[in-house]
This record gives C-alpha cells, structure tokens and sequence, in this order.
C-alpha cells in the first residue's frame, strides 16, 4: 500500500514508489479514478502494457474513467440512493428521532472495462 493525495499526479508517485519497493504485483487498486488515471499514466512512460502486464481499477467511475484509452474498470457507487439515504438521515435527526441503523449497505457495481481484462 503506498499514500497519496488522490489527484493524477499523485498516482503516478505513488506509482513510481510501488515499483521501486521491489515488491512483486500484477494489480493496483486506487481510492479513486484520478490516481488510477495516474497509474495508467506512469505505466505508458515505464513501458508497462495495461491489461496484458498489470491490471489497473479506480474507484466512482468518474466520467474520464471511460473516455480514457484504455477504458479505466472502476467500482460504480449509488450515488442517488447514498443521497438520498443520507438526507433521510439528516431529517430523522432534525426531528429529534434516533436513527437506529448506522451502517447501510447500498451495494456497488464493479465495471470492467479494458484495464483488467484481456479483450
């Protein structure tokens, strides 16, 4: 696990620091779909081919996800339902009434696109 701040920049650091701790991979997950976009970055310039050496995800499935070549696979959130839940949330608690589940589980959507399987 490296750290980084979650911009496209910041993949790419984080990137370069992964390789040069000698650790073997062939998969990186990123907190977000930018520092995924930085990974695919810093791999063009390495010479790493995506999907074929390393598979790469993100994470929101942000627009550029998509537009970019290759395609970024990424993990889709409920957007809505999460705001809507929470707004629910908020007004139960406005209202003085107890909100009795704390965790809710929305599910996600895992989106497979060029970076993490052989087409």
């Amino acid at each position: 696990m490296v750290e980084a701040d979650g911009t496209t920049v910041g993949g790419e650091q984080a990137f370069r620091q992964l390789v040069a701790s000698g650790v073997e991979f062939d998969a990186v997950c990123c907190v977000n779909d930018l520092m995924a976009v930085g990974v695919l970055i810093e791999c063009r310039r390495m010479g790493i081919t995506v999907p074929q050496q390393l598979s790469v995800c993100g994470f929101g499935d942000n627009p550029l996800a998509q537009a970019f070549d290759p395609p970024l696979s990424t993990v889709r959130l409920p957007r809505y339902a999460i705001g809507k839940v929470a707004g629910e949330q908020v007004l139960q608690r406005m209202a003085g009434e107890p909100v009795l589940q704390r965790t809710i589980d929305l599910g996600f959507e895992l989106i497979v696109r060029a970076t993490s399987a052989v087409l």
